[in-house]
């Protein structure tokens, strides 16, 4: 088992790979908040979203661009889809 805040030197460790300023991001006029623990900086990375399991969907999300926000505190990654209309 490992000891109290174990997870956050792991994340301490993975911010420091990214090599990128963290920044605040504004979204419809607010400032966007980490889901899991409400800070306000981020790291913004470019992505390509695969849903071969998907099928279902409709075929603007099945091979997606967009990005993701990684919290400069946590780690934590929020992901957002760039949908071609």
């Amino acid at each position: 088992m490992h000891g109290p805040g174990f997870s956050r030197r792991i994340a301490e460790v993975s911010m420091t790979l990214l090599k990128t300023h963290a920044e605040a991001v504004e979204m419809g006029g607010k400032r966007l908040q980490c889901l899991m623990c409400g800070h306000e900086a981020f790291h913004r990375r470019k992505t390509h979203f695969e849903t071969a399991l998907a099928s279902g969907m409709a075929s603007a999300w099945s091979e997606s661009e967009g990005y993701c926000l990684i919290c400069d505190r946590c780690g934590y990654v929020h992901g957002f889809v760039s949908v071609r209309r």
